[in-house]
């Protein structure tokens, strides 16, 4: 197996865009610099450089801080349609070039991890509806809520700017979260919002897919994608690795297959392969990953005996543990204890 870098997933650096826009919107609201950089001084540099890239577990605490300073469960929502009315940059335009709804719920999907890598987007179209489908690309905890608010707003208000096919394409909206104090049906009008869902999306009526959007530009959209394209090829390869490696993590089967993996990341079993085909890496690869990064957690916890730390990883012979581990690893549980 080759060797690879082993992280744990909030440690992983992700660029700030959405955090530079919390903040200056932030400040034309009155709030104050010294508020809200309060013990992350340094990130004022950060704001200043477009191309800049901070630790997520960075990001967390300043967006904790600015939630706590306004003391408003609802700032995402807020945040999210400021982004949607003002603030999404080229792929807002690619969504307002599209012919159809369709089309512009292609370009999301399949071009969103350039405006923002933190989520996974993914257009899963069913007998009678078209789901957008929103997975967090790595571990967003207690601010669940900010972010998801945040990235349904943001497109609902984009889509909403597109066209006046919003209130009769969506079907509802779907929230993993509970529903916030601040929460008002009037926030999304003539849209069903359902809380402690089995997923985070926005559901269309799949009969209205081909509504057709009034601002299409063929021309401006074959141009942006072709940008799109060339960006894309030159992201790191870690993005959709990242999620397949979360996701195995968040497993409670011992060994998920892939076919288990692909249904939680809301993908064909088919795509996943394929994408990991073009990743250069298999599953089992992955999946060895996520069992060292594990065994080792487990076994430098001193009070873990090691035929604890052998079912707690699901094997029922030690020595079939032991064999694995020596292959994941080049090395033996003595060396990590």
């Amino acid at each position: 197996m080759p060797t690879r870098e082993l992280h744990y997933f909030n440690d992983l650096e992700f660029p700030t865009t959405h955090i530079t826009i919390l903040y200056r919107w932030l400040l034309l609201q009155g709030y104050h610099e010294q508020d809200l950089l309060l013990g992350l001084p340094r990130l004022q540099s950060i704001f200043d450089d477009a191309d800049a890239k901070l630790a997520f577990s960075l990001q967390k605490q300043f967006m904790s801080n600015a939630i706590e300073l306004t003391g408003n469960d609802m700032l995402g929502y807020e945040l999210g349609r400021y982004i949607g009315e003002h603030s999404f940059g080229l792929m807002g335009y690619a969504v307002k070039c599209s012919p159809t709804l369709d089309k512009a719920l292609d370009t999301l999907s399949r071009y969103f991890s350039l405006r923002n890598s933190l989520f996974e987007v993914n257009k899963l179209v069913l007998e009678k509806e078209c789901i957008l489908k929103i997975d967090e690309a790595v571990e967003f905890a207690e601010l669940r809520p900010f972010l998801f608010q945040m990235f349904i707003c943001a497109n609902i208000s984009l889509l909403k700017g597109s066209g006046g096919f919003l209130s009769s394409a969506i079907k509802s909206i779907r929230l993993t979260f509970s529903k916030p104090k601040g929460w008002s049906k009037a926030l999304f009008p003539h849209i069903k919002v359902f809380f402690d869902a089995e997923f985070n999306g926005i559901v269309f009526h799949r009969s209205e897919l081909h509504t057709r959007i009034a601002s299409d530009d063929p021309v401006t959209l074959q141009n942006l994608t072709e940008y799109f394209e060339l960006k894309l090829s030159a992201m790191p390869r870690s993005n959709f690795i990242t999620r397949v490696r979360q996701t195995l993590a968040r497993q409670t089967k011992p060994e998920a297959s892939q076919n288990d993996i692909a249904t939680a990341m809301g993908l064909s079993p088919r795509t996943l392969r394929r994408k990991l085909k073009e990743l250069d890496i298999t599953y089992k690869d992955i999946l060895n990953e996520v069992r060292t990064e594990k065994a080792i957690r487990l076994l430098q916890n001193s009070d873990l005996r090691i035929y604890q730390v052998c079912e707690l990883m699901g094997y029922n012979n030690l020595s079939n543990f032991r064999r694995a581990f020596k292959m994941w690893t080049g090395k033996t549980f003595k060396d990590f204890r």
